[in-house]
């Protein structure tokens, strides 16, 4: 790990409400999950006074799950115009 995200990483990890910090692929990313929207809000304020150079954003998780994503609906024929395209999403 680059000594600078390892930083930012170890930083993230203490602040208030921290459950989980982690890096994403090759560390283009730094993310942390926290207890609370408000923890999460106060960790973003802190980390942008310390690493104003970087955007840091405080946001929600989306619940992904089953029953979520069977209530978005694609407009028709999407889902056939993206399997049509991409040859390893057609249906066996």
């Amino acid at each position: 790990m680059v000594p600078l995200v390892g930083n930012l990483n170890a930083q993230l990890r203490v602040a208030n409400g921290c459950i989980l910090a982690r890096m994403a692929g090759s560390g283009a990313t730094v993310f942390g999950r926290f207890g609370s929207s408000a923890q999460a809000h106060q960790a973003a304020h802190d980390l942008r006074e310390t690493w104003p150079a970087y955007w840091v954003a405080a946001a929600p998780l989306l619940d992904y799950t089953r029953a979520a994503a069977a209530q978005l609906q694609a407009p028709a024929g999407y889902v056939e115009q993206i399997r049509a395209t991409m040859p390893a999403l057609r249906e066996p």
